[in-house]
């Protein structure tokens, strides 16, 4: 009966000890998993702080592209103002030196102009004492012509004489109007040679600068050459009007 209960006894020991072994396993296999699970939750912790650092990086690099391309917006407003601000100082000394050009051409034109209606008067001012003196010379010869015979031939040489000086008069006032035909075609000339220089200093400006259709066929001014043809036409009017041929060969 002793040994009985002593085998009983003995199996509820290993029994037991076979239950705690099994406890004690089961909680370190819990410990384990909470060990994992703990592993786990901190891998997961540093990868969301990675994350957020790697989130906060990004963000900081995005502020500092943002700043760097505002910063670089800056300066090129800063240099495209400066350029325009070059463009349009260099666009109005070019118009400043075209403008001084332009009068100091248009006082020469004037300044001729002024000459040649001087020469033109005194030219008029020449036919008219010419022509006056001309009539006197014609009734002198008339009334004498009357009274004397042999005066007749006499008068009829002056006559002629006199016919020979106002055609080479007239020679000379043709060759002077020739001259100034040709320095008035000197003139324009010299004009269009200033404008053309203007025009391929202003193309080659061009290509060499952004385009802008704001000063583009700016510099047109026919000023000049409307003066010029005015003058041309009043002077022709004007030799159209005069006397031609030889009054005193005519009356006799």
């Amino acid at each position: 009966m002793k040994f009985v209960k002593h085998v009983c006894k003995g199996k509820q020991t290993r029994l037991a000890a076979y239950q705690e072994k099994k406890r004690l396993e089961q909680e370190r296999l819990a410990a384990i998993e909470e060990a994992k699970r703990l592993a786990a939750i901190e891998e997961e912790k540093q990868a969301l702080e990675q994350a957020r650092l790697d989130l906060l990086e990004k963000e900081l690099k995005e502020r500092i592209e943002q700043k760097r391309v505002e910063q670089e917006r800056y300066k090129a407003q800063q240099l495209i103002k400066q350029y325009e601000e070059e463009q349009a100082a260099i666009q109005k000394l070019k118009e400043e030196e075209e403008r001084k050009i332009l009068l100091q051409l248009e006082k020469e034109a004037q300044l001729k102009q002024q000459r040649l209606r001087q020469q033109r008067q005194e030219q008029e001012q020449e036919q008219y004492r010419i022509q006056q003196k001309a009539q006197k010379k014609i009734k002198k010869t008339y009334n004498d012509m009357i009274d004397r015979q042999t005066q007749q031939h006499i008068a009829t040489l002056n006559a002629m004489k006199e016919a020979q000086r106002l055609e080479q008069e007239r020679v000379q006032a043709q060759r002077l109007q020739e001259k100034e035909d040709e320095e008035r075609k000197r003139l324009r000339e010299y004009v269009l040679q200033k404008r053309r220089e203007f025009k391929e200093e202003q193309e080659k400006y061009q290509a060499n600068s952004p385009k802008s259709p704001k000063y583009e066929n700016r510099f047109q001014s026919p000023v000049l050459e409307d003066v010029d043809d005015e003058e041309v036409d009043r002077y022709r009017k004007s030799l159209d009007r005069s006397p031609r041929g030889s009054s005193i060969i005519e009356d006799l």
